[in-house]
């Protein structure tokens, strides 16, 4: 190989790495999460239509170039969450977790309400932890 070609595949590789880096954008966005702890008896049947810590009730909202996601799950009482959003060549992605380690013996439905600015179109693809949903327009 000379001096050339490698220069040029350099170069090249480059511009690629580039390229990824801007595909991908972090969205600055809102997210409020309520507990619903109170009802046990509620949530025990919600539990046996919907697995521990699975999306339902994916609603959405778009106006104003104003995004807005809620979705319901079950998951451990006593959690605080925290989360990102970014759009990428897949779509809009929105993640959450916990860093707790100690959980209390119960169950709460978690109602995540997130919202943000995009200057984009509306997104039709969304992925909440890696998982992915269909947005109907």
């Amino acid at each position: 190989m000379n001096i050339n070609h490698a220069f040029f595949l350099v170069i090249y590789f480059s511009v690629l790495v580039m390229h990824a880096q801007v595909d991908t954008k972090t969205i600055k966005h809102q997210m409020k999460v309520d507990a619903q702890c109170d009802n046990q008896e509620q949530i025990f049947m919600d539990l046996e239509a919907h697995h521990k810590n699975q999306v339902y009730n994916l609603t959405k909202d778009y106006k104003n170039e104003k995004l807005t996601l809620r979705f319901n799950i079950i998951e451990s009482c006593c959690l605080q969450f925290s989360g990102e959003s970014k759009i990428t060549k897949k779509g809009l992605e929105i993640t959450y977790y916990t860093s707790q380690d100690k959980v209390c013996e119960c169950f709460c439905k978690y109602q995540f309400t997130y919202t943000m600015g995009i200057s984009i179109q509306d997104p039709d693809k969304l992925y909440i932890n890696n998982e992915y949903f269909e947005i109907k327009k």
